[in-house]
C-alpha cells in the first residue's frame, strides 16, 4: 500500500495484441489492482483489455482501455493521498473477485460532478472481473455513492 503519490506516466499505446501475462486470471486481477494501488496507471492499462468494459455503478460504463485509464486517473487526481489495499482475490476460471479498501482525502480535483470538500474517504468494495488473454476485459464495480455523500459531505 502506497500513500501520497501522484498518477505516473502517459497513456501511450503499446502493441497490445499479445497477452499481457500468462499468469492465471486471479494473478492478473491482483496485478492490475496492485498497479492501481501504486498509482502506476501505465502498468494498470497494460493489464486492461483494449476492448474492456468497466461498469462503475452508478457512474456508468467505460469502454476501452483509454477510457478506463482516464476514469482511474480522475479518481487518483481527486484523492491526492489515495491509498488502496487489496484485501482478497479469488476466482474460478476467468471470473475473479477483488476485495479492496480505498482511503484518501477528497481535496484534489472535482470528481464526476462532486466538488472536493477536504473530508476523509474510507470505502470498501468488491470488483467482479473477467480476465481474457492475460487482460481484464469486463469489470463491474457496484457501489452506492449515497454512502460517500452521507459520510463525507
Amino acid at each position: 500500500m502506497l500513500r501520497g503519490h501522484a498518477p505516473r506516466g502517459d497513456c501511450q499505446e503499446k502493441d497490445m495484441s499479445a497477452p499481457a501475462s500468462s499468469a492465471p486470471p486471479v494473478e492478473v486481477a491482483r496485478s492490475a489492482a496492485e498497479a492501481l494501488s501504486a498509482g502506476d496507471l501505465d502498468r494498470f492499462a497494460e493489464l486492461v483489455h483494449e476492448d474492456a468494459l468497466y461498469d462503475v455503478l452508478p457512474f456508468g460504463e467505460r469502454r476501452g482501455r483509454v477510457a478506463v485509464r482516464e476514469f482511474f486517473a480522475e479518481l487518483l487526481g481527486t484523492l491526492p493521498d489515495f491509498s488502496m489495499t487489496v484485501e482478497a482475490v479469488t476466482g474460478d476460471g476467468q471470473r475473479v473477485a477483488v476485495a479492496w479498501r480505498i482511503t484518501g482525502t477528497f481535496n484534489g480535483k472535482p470528481f464526476q460532478g462532486f466538488t472536493p470538500h477536504d473530508h476523509r474517504f474510507d470505502m470498501r468494495g468488491i470488483d467482479f472481473m473477467d480476465v481474457d488473454s492475460g487482460r481484464c476485459r469486463l469489470a463491474t464495480f457496484p457501489y452506492n455513492p449515497q454512502f460517500a455523500l452521507d459520510r463525507y459531505e
